[in-house]
């Protein structure tokens, strides 16, 4: 480590040796009691304390005996106190609060009468949509579903909220984690809760923007945000059980089953959930493919760049397995799933904890049609066409678990350990023709199986530190990390040329493979108040990561059938290191309606790789950054916001693009590392504008977003006009390519959102229109030159809901994109093409317990290759009848793809070809399903979050702005 780089450390340590021997200064003490008009403790209730310039929030719970105390650090002067509990009628008031000892008395909650209770008639909450920061909230009461509806269904009618492709999207971005009452549940899976949680539970929906940990301890937006929901349940199912069992059998052997159990009792939650089908039902969270997707053992070269459609994921040279082989979209192939979930939080007098424990075994059936042009900038007419098979089993194990404690308001630990394991095997059959000018060049086959096994582990532990002076705080964070895979594969290929017959080469090889990463990341912030409205931030931040990747791959010796000649060409030793520190100053301020924080890092990080076999090359590299990092945020008013925000990062490459090893298992098709990589420099800005009308139900939201990228780690590919044979060793026969990655400048990337929602009283339906356009600019070498592959995609969408009634429940949705690509290197290759997606659903339940049900979706591509089905409609239709007590039973008969046109197409885009792929998917069969639905609740309860301010809030900070 740099000498400078120690001086950095040492100074830091004698600071926290400094600043945590600080004595406490000036603090407030508050006590009082809690009691009902008929002189009892209340069970459940809560205090909150809000300082007059709305900045300043507490969270108070009483003792058993409704008594209740803190100390905390502060200013004297006015604050509004106010007491709730379930059942009772809150009190609301004042108190001025010196710098000494308070005493607030006692505060009387009255009772609501439960006479008057039955009497009151309720009615709709007329304020659909509220804006509170940059949190919006959804009343759930105003979108009324049907019976049967989960939480899925319900956050789709509202606004901004769609799904792409099983993905849910909130304001224009991947919904990363959904909580419930604002904890976790089932880990970083949202499909796990929206999927299996019931509407009618459901009372508020909250959209924002989540913090990471180290950011809410420390009151600074370190950008490090995810998209979340948080469901606030309602109170009356807070205390009991709930849920449903199902099961389903069809024509073609078609089958369903699973269950959903939940138990709630006050802030604890206990939710299992199993699923056993064979009809493409299932729960992937991306945390589910860690550890296993180093890259593509079965495809073709390296992908890279921008995608339309639904791409396939890509993959990097010289792994074992792909992200192909997990990513099943739910109209690709035909998927046999198994899961099992079980999920536990609750909170405790000091501190909460959430665990969760999910299972999922699969095998996928995937045949698939693929035709690619490619842009050589020398020799037109270059295209490739295949036809691939693969069969894939997989099985993962995912744990997660979050426990914070707080033993008071000034000190809080997070520690959040998560664990997965994954095995994989894939095997796929492959067979390709590369063609120039609709002449057949070369054809290829490839037989291709593996066996891998993927592991990750993780543990999160943060402490924060607090201080009676406001503002000072210290905090400490370290997530030690290990991750890895080890497998074997085996594959055999060749190439033959098509004009004379003759075998151009040929493998059959079996290798072995070892990953693993180990890496430490260890972050101390302290903080301390700069003036009345400024907070002022000091960090430190060390990151070491090691990977070891080796690969033994053995040709087979024709004398004696044993596969004990070593290639190579194509194994690798390869041991990959990467540090970096930094030191940060960052500063916020904070007043009235504005908020605005700047920020400059100094960072140095250190690259090195050693490679032992079958050469010993070393890359030593040392880069210096400076990364500068500002955000603007303004409420002129509690009815929208504006946020700007500007960040700067750096990427370093993996060791699987450092690795040169040639990754053969298409022989047409060859990649392989680049050891000279050097890390990417990112500038990323973002703005976000929201305005809600609470009395017209209307809402309106825009982004605007872009990035630009050096060192942009692209592709470079080389295609061979006539058999060539390369100074690394390696053969390419007229029209083979082979790709790697290198580092270029010139990527670029503008996005921009917008939706509009607002009500139709006399059609009783919710309007949501959004629209938006994309650009990108994605630079690649082929054959030497530069290419600029530039994409505009400007997109369209409606979604009109019904809000009539529970017994008619309706949508119609309508998306449209027009694509247009073009290539600085070849113009003959620009193209356009349109996608459009409309759905029409409704269901009705017109007489006592029956129930009928259809859903029409038309699916259109304009543009794309004329031998492929371009049109086609999906239709499907149920008929059931609910009885026994409560209709808590139904009998369901439905059909699937009626007419019998389902289909999957998707078009992918990178800086050297584009490619239309079509896949097999599941068609028309009819299902008889049961199902029994389980509502049993006790007497309400209500949960600490949901008492007036906000939950997820450290104490004695400023709230999330």
């Amino acid at each position: 480590m740099p000498l400078f780089t120690k001086s950095i450390f040492a100074s830091f340590a004698f600071t926290i040796i400094s600043l945590s021997a600080l004595q406490a200064q000036d603090s407030i003490f508050l006590k009082g009691r809690i009691l009902s008009d008929r002189g009892n403790p209340v069970t459940g209730s809560m205090v909150g304390l809000r300082g007059s310039s709305g900045d300043f929030r507490l969270r108070i719970k009483p003792d058993t005996l409704g008594y209740f105390s803190i100390r905390f650090s502060g200013t004297a002067g006015q604050y509004s106190i106010r007491a709730f509990a379930a059942g009772y009628a809150p009190y609301a008031g004042n108190i001025q609060l010196n710098s000494a000892s308070n005493d607030a008395g006692t505060l009387v909650l009255k009772r609501i009468d439960s006479n008057i209770l039955e009497q009151v008639t309720i009615v709709k909450d007329p304020n659909p949509v509220k804006l509170k920061g940059d949190t919006t909230e959804f009343n759930a009461s105003a979108y009324k579903t049907n019976p049967d509806a989960t939480a899925e269904d319900l956050v789709q009618k509202m606004p901004g909220v769609t799904t792409s492709n099983g993905q849910i999207q909130a304001q224009g971005e991947n919904v990363k984690q959904v909580l419930v009452d604002g904890r976790p549940f089932f880990g970083d899976d949202p499909a796990s809760v929206l999927r299996n949680l019931p509407a009618e539970v459901v009372d508020k929906i909250q959209v924002f923007d989540r913090r990471s940990d180290q950011s809410q301890a420390t009151g600074f937006d370190d950008g490090n945000t995810s998209k979340t929901i948080n469901i606030i349940t309602r109170s009356q199912f807070r205390n009991g059980m709930f849920g449903k069992a199902y099961a389903g059998y069809g024509t073609d052997d078609r089958y369903k089953s699973g269950v959903v159990l939940n138990k709630f009792k006050g802030a604890q939650r206990i939710t299992l959930l199993g699923s056993f089908n064979n009809i493409n039902e299932q729960n992937f969270s991306a945390e589910d493919l860690m550890g296993v997707m180093s890259s593509g053992g079965g495809g073709g070269g390296m992908r890279g760049g921008m995608r339309g459609g639904m791409g396939r994921p890509g993959g990097s040279p010289g792994g074992m397995s792909s992200a192909d082989n997990f990513l099943v979209d739910q109209r690709s192939g035909i998927t046999q799933t198994g899961a099992f979930g079980l999920n536990y939080s609750n909170k405790f007098k000091k501190s909460e904890l959430s665990a969760s424990y999910f299972f999922n075994n699969s095998y996928n059936e995937n045949t698939s049609t693929t035709n690619r042009y490619y842009v050589t900038g020398s020799e037109n007419g270059l295209t490739y066409r295949e036809s691939s098979r693969n069969n894939t089993i997989n099985t993962n194990h995912r744990i997660n678990l979050r426990w914070e404690y707080k033993p008071d308001t000034l000190h809080s630990l997070i520690v959040s350990p998560k664990a997965s394991v994954q095995i994989n095997k894939p095997n796929s059959s492959v067979t390709g023709l590369n063609s120039i000018n609709l002449i057949g060049l070369s054809s290829n086959f490839n037989e291709y199986a593996a066996n891998s096994t993927g592991y990750n582990a993780s543990l999160g532990l943060l402490y924060r530190i607090g201080y009676k002076k406001k503002g000072r705080s210290l905090t400490f964070n370290i997530t030690p990390a290990l991750s890895g895979n080890k497998g074997n594969s085996s594959w055999n290929n060749g190439t033959l040329r098509i004009a004379d017959s003759m075998v151009l080469s040929s493998a059959d090889v079996k290798s072995e493979q070892m990953k693993s990463n180990l890496s430490m990341a260890a972050n101390a912030t302290y903080t301390e108040a700069a003036g009345k409205n400024g907070l002022l931030s000091i960090s430190i931040n060390a990151t070491a990561n090691q990977t070891n990747n080796e690969k033994r791959t053995s040709g087979r010796d024709t004398a004696t059938e044993l596969y004990n000649i070593t290639d190579t060409l194509l194994s690798n030793d390869l041991k990959s290191r990467y540090n970096s520190a930094y030191t940060g100053l960052a500063y916020r301020w904070n007043k009235g309606k504005w908020s605005w924080n700047i920020s400059l890092n100094a960072q140095w990080a250190e690259l090195n790789n050693e490679q032992y076999f079958p050469v010993r090359p070393t890359v030593n590299r040392n880069f210096y950054s400076l990364l500068p990092g500002a955000m603007l945020m303004f409420k002129p008013s509690e009815k929208d916001g504006i946020r700007l925000f500007y960040r700067t990062a750096n990427n370093a490459p993996s060791v699987d693009q450092l690795q040169e090893v040639v990754n053969n298992t298409n022989p047409l098709q060859l990649s392989t590392g680049n050891k000279n990589l050097k890390q990417d420099f990112q500038n990323n800005i973002f703005s976000r504008y929201s305005r809600v009308n609470a009395k017209k139900g209307t809402s309106l939201f825009v982004m605007l977003g872009g990035s630009f990228t050096r060192n942009y780690i692209g592709t470079s590919t080389f295609i061979a006009n006539t058999d060539t044979m390369l100074s690394s060793g390696v053969f390419l026969q007229r029209g083979a390519q082979l790709s790697s990655p290198v580092n270029l400048n010139g990527m670029g990337s503008l996005r921009t959102f917008a939706n509009y929602s607002f009500p139709v009283k006399k059609l009783k339906s919710n309007f949501n229109l959004n629209g938006g356009a994309n650009y990108s600019r994605t630079p690649g070498i082929v054959n030497g030159a530069v290419n600029f592959a530039n994409s505009i995609s400007p997109n369209f969408g409606l979604v009109i809901s019904s809000n009539i009634s529970e017994k008619v429940d309706f949508t119609i949705s309508s998306n449209t994109s027009y694509t247009t690509v073009s290539n600085s290197l070849q113009k003959a290759l620009n193209s356009a093409y349109t996608n459009q997606m409309s759905k029409f659903r409704i269901q009705a339940n017109p007489w006592k317990g029956l129930v009928l049900q259809t859903e029409v979706t038309h699916q259109l591509f304009n543009g794309l290759s004329t031998d492929l089905n371009n049109n086609f409609l999906i239709w499907n239709a149920g008929i059931g009848y609910k009885f026994l007590k409560k209709r808590a039973a139904e009998l369901r008969l439905t059909a699937y793809d009626i007419l019998r046109q389902n289909n999957s197409l998707s078009r992918n885009i990178t800086e050297t070809y584009y490619e239309d792929v079509q896949t097999n998917v599941l068609q028309r069969f009819f299902m008889l399903t049961f199902t029994y639905n389980l509502r049993a609740f006790g007497a309400p309860q209500q949960t600490p979050h949901t008492g007036g301010f906000p939950s997820g809030m450290p104490h004695a900070m400023p709230p999330r702005n």
